[in-house]
């Protein structure tokens, strides 16, 4: 058992956190084109299988501010919340659920927005792409204008976090407790794996501003401490274990790194010498990543 997960033992917690899914769908604009495919193998005189054809029937710019509303969507989603399995869901914390609520809503808001902009120009897309695509104008896979709306969707469900007593099923009581006992094992696993997970996003930032300050000449943008700020600020809603030493590295990291201003760690302009504080927060960086691995193997 990893620190992680016996950190999960004697805590309820289903009072703190949930499971959400982000359902989200839409309509990519494209479709594999087996007719054309089979003209160019045919022309070049190649094996069937070296490759296929993919018809782009309206240009991308058409659904690129859908297309960013869709990755901003997902992308707030998944960092403002922890892995769970392979069906889509992802835990949300408790203590994050108002944030969450919040973002999200608004980025749904601007999705749909998106989306009904782009229903309105559907019609002269369509019209536009008769001269576009010339011979690849395949109408029948142009959905409707009417149907084009339902191509696109975006929505949140909140379940319960299961827990291994709510199995009922009439079997043996034995049995019973043995499939609650895997059952049991199943949730500490996946809950271990999340905790591990902010622990990875933790040490994957620090890597970055050890790696980068650790080279004087090599410059950088304002979102290395940016990113690092923000994490830090999430991360005592996202610890749903009450983990204490990721908590003592939370406050050392806030102390010695994200705490600091990029422009103190940049070269002088005037003399082009290297920061001292740009020195000393590679090496509390570095130091920081060591102990980091200690406390994930102890």
């Amino acid at each position: 058992m990893s620190p992680a997960q016996a950190a999960t033992q004697g805590i309820d917690l289903q009072e703190r956190a949930m499971l959400v899914q982000l359902k989200l769908s839409q309509w990519s604009g494209r479709f594999k084109d087996q007719g054309v495919s089979n003209e160019v193998i045919q022309a070049k005189h190649a094996d069937g299988d070296s490759g296929s054809w993919w018809t782009y029937m309206i240009p991308k710019k058409e659904l690129q501010p859908v297309n960013a509303a869709y990755w901003k969507c997902r992308g707030t989603h998944n960092a403002m919340t922890l892995p769970w399995n392979n069906d889509g869901s992802r835990i949300l914390p408790a203590k994050m659920f108002m944030d969450y609520s919040a973002k999200m809503r608004g980025l749904i808001d601007d999705y749909n927005e998106a989306v009904d902009e782009f229903v309105e120009r559907y019609p002269d897309i369509i019209e536009n792409s008769k001269k576009r695509l010339g011979g690849l104008m395949n109408g029948n896979k142009f959905p409707a204008p009417h149907e084009i709306k339902h191509k696109f969707g975006c929505a949140i469900q909140i379940l319960p976090l299961p827990a291994a007593n709510d199995f009922r099923v009439n079997i043996g009581a034995d049995e019973v407790n043995r499939i609650q006992d895997q059952i049991s094992k199943s949730i500490d696993d996946m809950v271990g794996d999340a905790m591990n997970n902010i622990w990875e996003q933790l040490s994957e930032l620090v890597g970055k501003v050890a790696d980068t300050l650790g080279q004087p000449d090599k410059t950088f943008r304002d979102t290395l401490i940016g990113n690092l700020k923000k994490f830090c600020d999430i991360i005592p809603k996202m610890n749903i274990t009450d983990d204490p030493k990721l908590d003592s590295m939370r406050a050392d990291v806030v102390n010695k790194l994200a705490s600091l201003d990029p422009a103190d760690l940049r070269p002088d302009k005037k003399t082009k010498k290297v920061s001292p504080k740009r020195s000393k927060a590679a090496k509390d960086a570095k130091a920081l990543m060591e102990k980091m691995k200690e406390y994930q193997k102890s």
